[in-house]
């Protein structure tokens, strides 16, 4: 699913596990049958969703363990 606008709520379906790259997290939340996750994060800021049909989890954000060498 990629370029929603404002106001869309679509629906995902899926057998065990989803995980959404969300490039607005202060847009968007998350629904479940048990438990709704708003906001995902702040305005602009990339967030990783997992989520089961029981629940969504906020992932940490990716940070490198080692300094990329200049060259």
């Amino acid at each position: 699913m990629r370029g929603m606008e404002s106001g869309q709520s679509p629906t995902v379906s899926f057998s065990e596990l989803a995980l959404m790259v969300v490039g607005n997290a202060g847009g968007v939340t998350v629904r479940t049958p048990a438990k709704d996750i708003a906001p995902i994060g702040p305005r602009t800021q990339v967030r990783v969703v997992k989520v089961t049909k029981e629940h969504g989890e906020i992932l940490e954000p990716f940070k490198p363990t080692a300094a990329i060498p200049a060259g």
